[in-house]
């Protein structure tokens, strides 16, 4: 090969040649729109500046080498050409990885996790591109994509194992496993502790993507006004009427993260998640949010839906997000329930009869103070409430004892009236379950350090450290899932039967495929924070 001709060569597809774009600097999607001479993110709406081959470029057009570009070995970031052609070609090389994304999840029968998967890759490729790695692409891809689609799935709660994703990539295990702690190290993520803001916050970005896509586009809004129609005739203007108002206001979308996120605790505080996907949980939140927005909105005039109405919206949050709206009426009928359950904890709504129509106007006024009588009742060392209260629980609510002073004395009083309700008293149950897992890591605990002279004292020292080592402590293990608990129990009773030589996990000998699922996911977990503490 001469000097003259190009030592490694790419060939770009025709939509590719004229014009590459790229990703959204904000949010990192590659859905982009075209709206006014301007390229918009379809997810979140910032304004995405495109990359595009212009003739500063030097390529070859020969005959024998058509559609062909020039690729050099070192880049050079002083040179614009050279730069945007990075750019350009790792751009190509997302979308190759987003397509063999979509091909993996497909043969394992997971394809709910395919846009998950693909956004954890684009970050951990970003990462690695900032971090100016010699190593981006090649043969690593498909390792990294399944540590991606792993990720995702353990995030999702989905039943799959490192030995069908290698089963289906043709890879190790153990390297598998590696690239995993690896990625989760360099996105600052844990184990089993998904963010419900993160998911709420995704799910309320699809949802204004989408509406920003129909906005500049006749034949998909009307094709969306097909799809979330209901033929009953008080709800058969309302799909406009949604769209039109959540076109203009996409400054409410922080206030939409918030009430989704609320909303989620208040299902988990009444167990309303149980046997419930996370996506679709999320989803649900982000109906009701949506819901509770556009009635407490000032510019429209209706304070209450019907159900009719409501079905719209459930229709409009499955088109976006990917779930059925059936189940998402489902569960929103269950969380109304609990919503007018739980409104005995508003003094200023002890007094009204809500219905599952009207109670969407005060769904902010009931989690909000739900979960401030709920932490209240459920705290470990509970205290006299002092007047440190936040402004939007009503003034008559401020109580200086636990003694009744008048007719509504407060949190308590109305915790006792609440108390009789099946949710407490399915999270009492769950509480003390909790309480005895607690009991029976610490007596594990306690026999691994029973061989040291130490006292009864230093042992319970022995035991704390160890519990923190593991990232948890008596707070977080009253509010963890029982299944985590579980897990954490099944890891120190190991422990114990290995008289407390746990450490043999870490030898190089020992790798995943040698272990459990449980204790895969224990292990990955716990190394991670202990690189976390190291760092």
């Amino acid at each position: 090969m001469g000097d003259d001709e190009p030592r490694k060569r790419m060939r770009l597809s025709k939509d590719a040649s004229a014009s590459l774009a790229g990703q959204c600097n904000d949010c990192g999607s590659m859905s982009l729109i075209q709206s006014g001479g301007d390229e918009y993110c379809g997810d979140c709406g910032a304004v995405v500046d495109s990359v595009i081959l212009t003739s500063d470029y030097s390529y070859e057009a020969r005959e024998e080498q058509n559609n062909y570009i020039r690729f050099k070995q070192h880049i050079d970031e002083s040179d614009p050409g050279d730069v945007r052609f990075h750019n350009a070609w790792n751009q190509s090389m997302i979308k190759e990885a987003h397509v063999m994304i979509g091909g993996i999840c497909t043969n394992l029968g997971q394809n709910g996790i395919v846009d998950r998967t693909r956004v954890i890759f684009d970050k951990s490729v970003k990462g690695l591109m900032k971090a100016k790695a010699k190593v981006v692409f090649g043969r690593n891809t498909v390792i990294r994509i399944s540590a991606c689609i792993y990720i995702a799935a353990q995030e999702d709660n989905r039943v799959v194992n490192l030995v069908d994703i290698a089963r289906a990539t043709h890879t190790s295990v153990f390297i598998i496993g590696r690239e995993v702690k690896r990625t989760l190290r360099s996105l600052n993520m844990r184990f089993f502790e998904s963010d419900p803001l993160l998911r709420a916050e995704s799910s309320a970005n699809r949802v204004f993507g989408f509406v920003l896509k129909t906005r500049d586009d006749t034949e998909m809004r009307k094709h969306t006004l097909d799809c979330i129609s209901v033929s009953a005739k008080i709800g058969r203007l309302f799909p406009a009427q949604l769209l039109d108002f959540l076109s203009v206001r996409e400054h409410l979308r922080p206030k939409l993260v918030e009430m989704t996120g609320l909303i989620m605790e208040f299902c988990r505080s009444c167990l309303l998640h149980t046997g419930m996907n996370p996506n679709t949980l999320a989803c649900t939140a982000v109906a009701m949010g949506i819901e509770h927005i556009y009635v407490s909105c000032e510019d429209t005039d209706e304070c209450a839906l019907k159900r009719n109405q409501r079905e719209v919206i459930f229709k409009f949050v499955s088109l976006s997000n990917g779930a059925s709206h059936h189940t998402i009426s489902r569960h929103v009928s269950a969380t109304q329930k609990a919503l007018i359950e739980a409104s005995k904890t508003v003094p200023w709504l002890s007094g009204m009869k809500l219905t599952a129509d009207s109670v969407s106007l005060h769904t902010a006024d009931i989690v909000f103070c739900y979960g401030q009588a709920r932490s209240w009742l459920f705290s470990l060392n509970p205290e006299t409430p002092n007047d440190d209260v936040p402004a939007v629980v009503s003034t008559s609510t401020k109580v200086k004892s636990n003694m009744a002073e008048d007719t509504i004395s407060g949190i308590p009083d109305l915790i006792s009236k609440l108390s009789k309700a099946p949710s407490f008293a399915r999270a009492e149950t769950q509480r003390e379950h909790r309480i005895k897992l607690l009991d029976k890591c610490n007596k594990n605990l306690l026999e691994n350090s029973r061989d040291s002279n130490k006292g009864d004292d230093d042992r319970e020292t022995v035991v704390i450290r160890k519990l923190q080592k593991l990232g948890v402590n008596r707070d977080t293990l009253l509010t963890m899932p029982i299944h985590t608990l579980e897990q954490i129990f099944s890891a120190t009773a190991r422990s114990r039967n290995l008289d407390g030589n746990a450490e043999t996990l870490d030898l190089p000998t020992v790798g995943p495929e040698d272990m459990s699922e449980d204790e895969v996911r224990l292990y990955l977990h716990s190394e991670h924070n202990q690189e976390n503490a190291a760092d």
